[in-house]
């Protein structure tokens, strides 16, 4: 395969002798289709980003896309392998391009490998290791290894106490630190450097791809979710089961909560997981969780929003207010927003999406971290233009003010029923 203004001769590692090369002149930042061995991964395209002339020729591998852009190529064939080119320049110089990272190809042609053969063993030693050398009659001795010596050419080198000598900066490398030939010429030429330097440049603007949010499998019946939302947790049975109607809460098939966070477009892109076993509860966020769209329970015509750090607390403050007034349905009068902890992440999506919002209340816990976030929330707000205020649990949270509030409810029942002569209901009743 090849492309105007470039040329590649693609030849896998097993196939290297059967593959012709093909020969075009080209230029830098023009870019060929290759197959990267094995045979049978897609297309990809390399771009060549420097001029093998000038700078050792690093190039970046891209994959090719239906909408004609690219982007960075995984790991495609074995780290060591090699695939055999000609770089697009007038000399049409053969050249092989090896894998030495993921994502990187180095290319070293033959004026390379020659330059860094001849590279001057004290000036590199200095360099490369920290070596001092001294000169003694027609050789240079190594101040911190006296036994090594090189010759009076700086190439030509013998390491007496190893017995083992050579010629050159590659022979070096490769004998007394057992490095690859390739790992010996990138190292001495400082080719990988450079395509780290390309792939920084390349990279550093470009954003995160962005993650699929993956939802667990809903359980068949939530017996466990209404059991521990409404027994244990004291919140009203009519507002989960209206969530769980709109998809924003389910019971997952371990046993688990799963509050879920819609986009403008109703699809699900945050879910966050409540453990309902034993007292110490477990939770985290789902795999692929965007925090700008938190859990919310809205009404778009309301002017009050209420922020929480959790669902379960957005939902504690709903029962609570149906709890004060007597009114089932008081809760959907105005919104609530679950922050999934103390940033506001998911303020900015929230008043975007309902531009009615002008009063913020702040319902955070009633702890360092959350009278210390309803500050920095309630300055950062109020500058632009927001109504905020302050709206702290008695407790530490709403949960724990809901349920002190029902617990309250039923003792002062049991007094009336046992004043009366009544038994006294059991624990869960109201």
């Amino acid at each position: 395969m090849k492309r105007k203004g470039a040329s590649v001769a693609c030849v896998g590692a097993s196939v290297e002798k059967t593959a012709k090369p093909l020969k075009r002149k080209g230029c830098v930042g023009a870019s060929v289709d290759i197959a990267i061995p094995p045979a049978d991964v897609l297309p990809t395209r390399l771009r060549w980003l420097a001029s093998v002339n000038t700078q050792r020729g690093v190039c970046i591998i891209y994959r090719r896309t239906d909408a004609g852009n690219g982007e960075t190529l995984g790991m495609q064939g074995r780290i060591g392998a090699s695939v055999k080119i000609f770089l697009p320049t007038r000399l049409n110089r053969p050249t092989r391009c090896y894998f030495l990272q993921e994502e990187i190809f180095i290319l070293i042609d033959t004026k390379t490998v020659e330059t860094a053969r001849n590279t001057d063993m004290i000036v590199f030693l200095g360099k490369h290791n920290g070596f001092s050398f001294v000169r003694r009659g027609d050789a240079y001795r190594c101040v911190q290894h006296p036994s090594l010596a090189v010759k009076a050419d700086r190439l030509s080198w013998y390491w007496h106490s190893r017995g083992i000598g050579g010629y050159g900066v590659l022979d070096y490398l490769m004998k007394v630190e057992h490095l690859p030939f390739r790992e010996a010429v990138a190292a001495v030429s400082g080719v990988r450097q450079a395509a780290a330097a390309v792939v920084t440049a390349m990279t550093k603007d470009r954003p995160e791809p962005a993650k699929s949010l993956i939802l667990p499998e809903k359980a068949g019946m939530p017996l466990r979710l209404y059991d521990y939302l409404c027994l244990r947790r004291g919140i009203d049975g009519g507002i989960v089961s209206e969530l769980i109607q709109k998809g924003m809460l389910y019971e997952d098939r371990r046993g688990n909560i799963v509050f879920v966070g819609f986009d403008e477009h109703g699809r699900a892109r945050f879910a966050s997981l409540r453990g309902t076993y034993g007292d110490a509860q477990f939770r985290m966020d789902c795999a692929g969780s965007d925090k700008r769209y938190g859990f919310h329970m809205a009404c778009p015509a309301s002017e009050r929003l209420y922020l929480f750090e959790s669902p379960i607390d957005a939902m504690s403050h709903a029962s609570l207010e149906i709890a004060a007034t007597g009114d089932a349905g008081a809760w959907r009068r105005h919104s609530r927003l679950s922050l999934a902890g103390t940033s506001g992440t998911a303020l900015p999506f929230f008043l975007n999406q309902h531009p009615a919002v002008n009063d913020l209340v702040l319902c955070l816990d009633n702890d360092p971290a959350g009278r210390e976030a309803s500050g920095v929330l309630a300055r950062e707000y109020t500058e632009k233009g927001f109504q905020t205020r302050l709206e702290l649990p008695h407790g530490k949270d709403f949960n724990d003010d809901l349920t002190t509030f029902l617990m309250k409810k039923r003792l002062h029942k049991r007094a009336l029923l046992k004043h009366k002569g009544v038994h006294a209901p059991g624990r869960n009743d109201r």
